[in-house]
């Protein structure tokens, strides 16, 4: 395998990421001498992204970086579609099987972590001013009223709270503080809630807070519940039955994972956490990568387990407990866009008087898993073709045929895989194969454009069509990749890739016309 050099990395590390974004039609927002990305996608609009030259930040989730970084947070790319994309398809240059460790080593110099604080203060992130509390009133009255009668939670619960010293009310305002401790129990962060009837709702971090510290209650268990906000805390905690205070539980004031990362360190005896995140698209992509990061970071001594409220949240559940209209679940798009897919794929293949199954069965029957490279290969340059002339009038009929021949070669890849791991196939080795995939899939590692989808499929199927002339021992790896690939590629052509056109179209320079 052909390799990128360090002067490779390095040039698509100086890149400019704005220049590249223009050619993309992604929408660029002017800010002062910066950028803000303007995007949208199946679970909306979002601005979080400044821009400046070669690097860019993250301000919701507090990540940044150069462009190599850019490219797999946002597009979902790995290190070396990233290079091929940022040096618009230049090859590598060096020859030899894996990534040499010098270019892994200089593309490691300009990793977020390293270049994180010099990249805030290049993009103009402010720095972090004096920690100072808001002053305590004389009492709580608004506190206890605004959480025990409007958000439904046990007044034993909040008195709780209260005596820990872990939520107090706002002197001038009548907000509601909730603090962030250390093992000492010296606060480090806090936020403010209102408590007002009228006016608008709010709830911000107090000035200087170290946001690595979240709103916790610290038990002697093993287990750690995690929550998004404080509210939410106190009310599962208000919704469960039994002793609670011995468990320990924390709230991430978002949903950064730093606060769970930097208790989970303080306190060594943690072998289980629970993700009780909202049930809506961004708790399910959080909890997903959280669950990833808690993996790799801690394996099997640590177990994750995921628990969804009945609603949006758990203090919409504990408000339709009390006979309130709570706010619903929010599923989302693309995880039951995969749902659908799989679903689909499986029910065609029970079917074994259905046409195409008996014609794709009778193909393999006489030519072997040859007939099935070929029908790939044909399937994909109408991909390409399609591509080619899409316009606003047969975008819909085109985008129906996308989905077709993406669902056609997912199904073909994860008939080549069934073929060559069982002599004798089965309807349940396909079921094992699809629910698999479905299972692997998480959303927030799925982004990137058709475009690059379309280029990543292309390279899939010329790697398994050789690995299957060279007998390599890959062609089963090349075939699953070609399988997921196609299936996400079905999932944003149903989901996201409308929006896609249409954000593209509305960064299109206009015609020139003239008047005769």
């Amino acid at each position: 395998m052909a390799l990128y050099t360090n002067e490779q990395i390095q040039r698509a590390n100086d890149s400019s990421l704005e220049t590249y974004l223009r050619k993309k039609g992604e929408q660029l927002k002017p800010s002062g001498t910066e950028f803000i990305l303007i995007y949208t996608d199946s679970t909306g609009t979002h601005d979080s992204i400044t821009i400046r030259n070669n690097k860019w930040y993250d301000h919701k989730n507090g990540i940044g970086g150069y462009p190599i970084q850019f490219m797999k947070e946002f597009y979902g790319l790995n290190f070396r579609e990233a290079l091929k994309e940022l040096l618009y398809g230049e090859e590598p240059m060096l020859n030899g099987w894996t990534d040499s460790s010098e270019s892994v080593s200089n593309y490691k110099k300009q990793n977020v972590k390293n270049d994180e604080p010099k990249i805030k203060e290049e993009i103009n992130i402010p720095k972090k001013a004096e920690f100072i509390l808001p002053v305590k009133a004389n009492n709580n009255d608004r506190l206890f009223e605004y959480l025990t009668e409007k958000r439904h939670i046990s007044k034993k619960v909040v008195e709780k709270f209260v005596d820990k010293g872990l939520i107090y009310q706002e002197s001038k305002y009548g907000n509601v503080v909730f603090l962030g401790t250390d093992e000492n129990g010296v606060p480090k962060s806090a936020s403010k809630k209102s408590t007002s009837n009228s006016g608008k709702k709010f709830r911000i971090k107090v000035t200087g807070s170290d946001t690595s510290f979240g709103f916790c209650w610290r038990g002697e268990s093993e287990r750690v519940f995690v929550f998004e906000a404080a509210v939410d805390l106190m009310s599962f905690i208000t919704l469960s039955k039994g002793d609670w205070e011995n468990n320990n539980y924390i709230a991430l004031d978002g949903l950064s994972p730093k606060p769970l990362l930097r208790f989970i360190e303080e306190n060594k005896n943690i072998k289980e956490v629970y993700l009780c995140l909202d049930y809506d698209i961004a708790g399910i992509e959080a909890g997903e990568k959280i669950n990833d990061i808690l993996d790799e970071m801690y394996g099997d001594k640590i177990n994750t387990v995921v628990i969804n409220p009945l609603y949006k949240d758990w203090n919409e559940e504990l408000k339709a407990k009390n006979g309130k209209e709570a706010t619903a679940i929010q599923m989302h798009p693309k995880k039951e866009s995969c749902k659908k897919t799989i679903k689909n794929l499986i029910s065609l293949n029970k079917n074994d008087e259905n046409k195409y199954i008996y014609w794709r069965n009778k193909g393999y029957e006489e030519n072997g898993i040859n007939f099935y490279i070929d029908q790939i290969k044909r399937d994909f340059v109408l991909i390409e073709k399609s591509v080619e002339i899409l316009d606003d009038e047969n975008i819909k009929i085109l985008r129906g045929a996308f989905l077709r021949i993406f669902l056609r070669i997912a199904d073909i890849s994860a008939s080549i895989i069934c073929k060559s791991m069982k002599d004798n196939y089965t309807i349940s080795t396909y079921i094992d194969v699809m629910l698999q995939i479905e299972n692997e899939y998480k959303p927030y590692k799925d982004k990137c454009l058709m475009k690059n989808r379309i280029e990543q499929m292309k390279e899939e199927i010329g790697y398994l069509e050789n690995s299957f002339i060279d007998n390599s021992q890959s062609f089963l790896l090349w075939a699953k990749n070609l399988l997921n690939t196609s299936i996400k590629a079905e999932i944003y052509a149903e989901t996201d890739y409308i929006k896609e056109l249409e954000r593209m179209k509305m960064t299109e320079e206009p015609q020139m016309t003239m008047n005769i």
